[in-house]
């Protein structure tokens, strides 16, 4: 019999190679997507490390995969946004923010991890408000990537993007969207 240490335990490994896989899978659309805008990169991938994400989710029949995404993804969001436009005093002040954040809630969430057998009551509470209609997976990878999606917008920040790098194709609703 597997002991609850041994068994969050291999959870954790099993969220760190799902969070792997999301990474990769972003990094995959960025490497597609490299004349476009970074903003439209980012979308882009973000929903293919959503999808990886809501993949696992479904496999192991829990939607609380998708918790550390809260604060892992920003990170990667921000620091991806500032090597592409460039780092600005404002800019390195919101990218160590997010940081000192994301570190901080995930640092959080794995103290508190029991293992992959314990889901968020707010999950489940989705679930069974929305079971007539999808599983609750779908609806948490959709809120997931809505809500970073938006809180990332630039004027939600506060920040103005310079256009988009020489020789990228821009899609209407990027970059010149949020001027």
């Amino acid at each position: 019999m597997e002991t609850e240490e041994a068994y969050r335990s291999r959870s954790f490994v099993a969220i760190v190679l799902a969070y792997l896989a999301a990474f990769a899978a972003g990094a995959i659309a960025i490497t597609l997507l490299a004349a476009y805008a970074p903003l439209v990169q980012i979308a882009v991938a973000d929903l293919a490390a959503t999808l990886t994400l809501f993949i696992f989710a479904r496999l192991h029949r829990n939607s609380s995969v998708f918790d550390a995404s809260w604060s892992v993804m920003p990170i990667a969001i921000v620091g991806y946004l500032l090597g592409s436009y460039g780092i600005t005093a404002r800019g390195a002040l919101i990218g160590a923010a997010v940081t000192v954040w994301g570190i901080r809630l995930t640092y959080n969430w794995a103290r508190s991890f029991p293992g992959l057998h314990h889901e968020d009551f707010r999950y489940r509470d989705l679930k069974a408000r929305a079971r007539a209609f999808a599983p609750s997976s779908i609806f948490s990878a959709f809120i997931s990537f809505r809500v970073r999606l938006s809180s990332f917008r630039s004027s939600r920040l506060g920040l103005r993007f310079p256009r988009a790098p020489r020789g990228s194709r821009r899609l209407h609703s990027s970059v010149s969207a949020s001027r």
